[in-house]
This record gives C-alpha cells, sequence and structure tokens, in this order.
C-alpha cells in the first residue's frame, strides 16, 4: 500500500509539477526570515560572549558630568589599575573650505582601548594622537568636507593637523556617529582651546584596565557602590553584555514575531493552492476508490504531494537563510560594534525548516480530510467535479 501510495503520487504530478512547485515557493519566505533570524540571533550572542571587553574596550568606565574630585582621585588611584581619561563635550569645527560642523569633540590620554583597537587610516593614526597639535577625525567628515590627512582643521580657533580618519571604535557603532561625528584630540590640547568653563557641558570619563580578569572583578565589586554613592555612573564589562542581551532578546522576539507572520501568510497562500489542486483531483479520488483504495490510502497519495511541496519550499528557505548566514553579519559590519561570525550554523536551519514544514501541513490538514469524504459514485455523477 505505501509502495503504491508513492508511485501513485509520483505519477499523478506529471502534469502539475511546476505549478505545485510555485505554489511550495510561498513558504519559502517565511522559513528564511526564521532561519535568517535565528542564525544571526547566536552568531551575535556568541559574538558577545566572545568579544565581551571589546564591547567596552576596558574593565572599568568611570564617568560624570563634573570634574573629578580629590576624593574620587585618591579612590581610582588606590584600585591599583591602569588608567586613561576622556573629556567629551560637542562643539564646532572649521574646515579648510570654510565648511563647519558640529562635532563631539573627545581628548584623550592614555592607551585606551586597552581591548580592541582604534582602526584608522592611515593605521598610524592612533600613534600620532600622542604629539599635540594632531587630531582624528571621523571617516564621514573626510568625506563630507572633502579632506584627507595632512590637512587641517580648526577647533577652538587652534588648527589641527588631521592625522588620520577613524573607522572603528571599540564598544562604538559608526551609525551612532551621524549627528555629530567624533574628533579626537590629546588631552594635553584640551587647555589651549578654552572651551569648557563654568557651566559647560561636558562628560568626563576614566578608564580602567586591572593587572587580571580575577583581579578586576574583586576591585570592580568593592569600587563601583562607592563610586555610585558619589553620584558617578558605571560601567563595566558584564554589565555591557546583560544589557546587549536583553536588547537582543527584544529585537529577537520582535523580528521572530516578523518573520512568523510572513510564514503564516505564505501557509494561507499555500492550503489555498492545496484547496485548489484538490478540487481538481476528485474525479481521480473516486476512481481510486471504486478501485478498492479506501479513503485513507486515496488521501495518502496527495498528503505525499503536499508533503513534498512543503519540504520543497522549506528546503530552498533554509537554503537561503544559510546564505543570510554569510552575508548579513558582513552587510552590517559597519553598524555594528562587534566582529560576527560567519561560521554556518545549522541548528537555526533545521528548526526553521521544521517549523515551517509543520505549519503547513496544519493548514493543509482540513483540506486533505475533506478529501477522504470523496464518494467512489462521483465517477458515476454527472457533475464529477462536486463531492456533494
Amino acid at each position: 500500500m505505501v509502495s503504491f501510495a508513492f508511485r501513485m503520487a509520483w505519477r499523478d504530478s506529471r502534469s502539475s509539477r511546476r505549478r505545485l512547485l510555485l505554489f511550495s515557493l510561498s513558504i519559502t519566505v517565511g522559513v528564511a526570515a526564521l532561519v535568517a533570524i535565528g542564525s544571526f540571533r547566536r552568531s551575535l550572542a556568541q559574538a558577545i560572549d566572545d568579544q565581551a571587553r571589546t564591547l567596552v574596550g576596558a574593565d572599568l568606565v568611570v564617568s560624570s558630568n563634573r570634574p573629578f574630585t580629590d576624593e574620587i582621585e585618591k579612590m581610582l588611584s588606590s584600585s591599583g589599575a591602569i588608567q586613561a581619561r576622556e573629556t567629551r563635550f560637542s562643539t564646532m569645527a572649521v574646515f579648510p573650505n570654510q565648511g563647519t560642523r558640529l562635532i563631539n569633540l573627545r581628548a584623550l590620554s592614555g592607551d585606551f582601548p586597552f581591548y580592541g583597537q582604534m582602526e584608522t587610516d592611515p593605521n598610524s593614526g592612533r600613534a600620532a594622537l600622542k604629539a599635540s597639535g594632531q587630531a582624528i577625525l571621523d571617516e564621514t567628515l573626510l568625506y563630507q568636507f572633502g579632506t584627507k590627512p595632512g590637512e587641517t582643521v580648526s577647533i577652538g580657533a587652534h588648527p589641527f593637523q588631521i592625522a588620520a580618519g577613524l573607522k572603528k571604535m571599540p564598544g562604538e557603532a559608526t551609525a551612532g556617529a551621524s549627528f555629530a561625528p567624533r574628533v579626537y584630540i590629546s588631552l594635553d590640547d584640551l587647555p589651549a582651546l578654552n572651551l569648557l568653563g563654568p557651566g559647560s557641558v561636558a562628560r568626563y570619563r576614566a578608564y580602567l584596565k586591572f593587572s587580571s580578569p580575577a583581579l578586576a572583578q574583586t576591585r570592580i565589586e568593592s569600587l563601583v557602590p562607592a563610586l555610585e554613592r558619589l553620584g558617578l555612573q558605571t560601567e563595566t564589562v558584564e554589565k555591557r553584555k546583560r544589557d546587549l542581551g536583553e536588547s537582543l532578546d527584544n529585537l529577537y522576539r520582535f523580528l521572530n514575531l516578523v518573520g512568523f507572520a510572513s510564514l503564516l501568510l505564505g501557509s494561507i497562500g499555500m492550503a489555498s493552492a492545496i484547496q485548489a489542486h484538490l478540487q481538481q483531483k476528485i474525479r481521480t479520488g473516486a476512481i481510486l476508490r471504486c478501485l478498492g483504495s479506501s479513503s485513507f490510502g486515496a488521501s495518502a497519495v496527495y498528503f505525499l504531494q503536499v508533503a513534498a511541496m512543503t519540504m520543497a519550499g522549506a528546503i530552498v528557505g533554509g537554503l537561503l537563510g544559510l546564505i543570510a548566514q554569510v552575508v548579513l553579519p558582513r552587510a552590517l559590519r559597519s553598524i555594528l560594534p562587534l566582529e560576527i561570525p560567519t561560521a554556518l550554523m545549522w541548528s537555526p536551519v533545521l528548526t526553521g525548516v521544521g517549523i515551517g514544514s509543520g505549519i503547513c501541513l496544519l493548514f493543509a490538514l482540513p483540506s486533505l480530510l475533506r478529501f477522504r469524504r470523496v464518494s467512489p459514485l462521483l465517477t458515476l455523477r454527472a457533475a464529477a467535479g462536486q463531492s456533494g
């Protein structure tokens, strides 16, 4: 009986294979979306775990909207950590062609970032920043004003030589600099600009790196409560991982809902196509019943066709999802602050194909159950296309 059902399903599909394959593509987009979203979530979670320290660039970040007091400085010095300092605020920059632009000025001292690298073009930009009168500009500024390394830019009526263009900074996304592109200078050059005074809005940051991860955890647990009692904001690697994990889960739920909705719409289209296909096969089903086939045997023939259609669409969707696993991280490389791995992950593929196939079969089940009620007498009726 099983062998007959397979042979009959194959032979009966000869006249409509192209149409059936076309119908099966209705679930392809939904399955591809589920696979791509699931694989990207796993890749991003893996990247967060593997590159956690580059998310912050230090073991501990302490920030305030006021200069650090002597008490805070003493507390930071007693931690025994290597420190880097930064003062950041918004101001205007004047370019050689007299163009002006709102920028986010960052005066930096020390060897920050301690984890990861500041990517510049040319690569010597970070080393040049330690010299006086040098500046690293966000690449968007160079493109916007047609400038290049070696030219000058004025900040606070003080000329700076452009050392390099900034491509990426650990823990920051390039897209976040679209409103006020970043400009890095040495902290030693900041007093000469005369841009900060009473009432100025600026952020003061201290980056700390401890000698070992075990020591870092111990010192952070003792320092953070004391610093927060003084009104300071702190950020650690674990805190950044936790915040990103929550944001990632929320984003995954939303995208997964979108993918699931597209899969449901595809399944509805698939169910309509199957209903139309079975309506054309009522006469064939009635003939099979006359030849001695049971109602289950007649419907099994078309269940195999439906299963083949569903698997074809789901497999094509899974293959598209595999392609998205490689393409999506590369497309988002300039936006995300992490290097997303592009290794193929089969678990999301199997999950997406399984869910897509299962939902489509469930949507096709009512039509198949109605097909079981096809009567052998339909072969004798004039209205053979009516099931009564």
